[in-house]
């Protein structure tokens, strides 16, 4: 499952945007979700619990408080090399939350768990591959 490396995102079209304090070190990129005590950590697809995932940290600039981007928002994610992170995925493709900790991938994780799709704008760039963050879906896979 390779996992797509985000350095920044940026904002095309706001969704459901959030303010959280942090339980720990998130930064822009970063996949959270709401711990116990209703403060901001990293989610992964280790269990269904970790992966409860509500959005992409869009801000880390302000000591112990993320912004996060959740459902509806429409992201530009850009590798630390300034290029597009979605580059190699293709429009409708679905983007998954990985076993590590903080991290989208282009596969599923022990939990297949969607966190949106790649979309695309021909006005953003003249023709830009984009991530539209969608509602938490656990898809289950197997049967009782």
């Amino acid at each position: 499952m390779p996992n797509l490396s985000i350095s920044k995102v940026r904002l095309v079209e706001k969704g459901e945007l959030m303010t959280w304090a942090a339980a720990e070190t998130l930064v822009e990129g970063n996949i959270a979700r709401l711990d116990a005590n209703g403060k901001a950590t990293g989610a992964n697809a280790t269990t269904a619990a970790e992966g409860t995932w509500a959005g992409i940290v869009t801000d880390d600039t302000q000591p112990g408080v993320v912004e996060v981007a959740g459902d509806g928002c429409l992201l530009y994610l850009e590798k630390s090399d300034g290029t597009n992170a979605l580059a190699d995925m293709n429009p409708g493709d679905h983007v998954y939350l990985s076993d590590t900790d903080k991290t989208l991938a282009d596969a599923t994780g022990t939990e297949t768990i969607t966190v949106g799709e790649v979309s695309f704008l021909q006005t953003y760039g003249g023709g830009t591959k984009l991530f539209r963050v969608r509602r938490q879906v656990i898809d289950r896979v197997g049967g009782a």
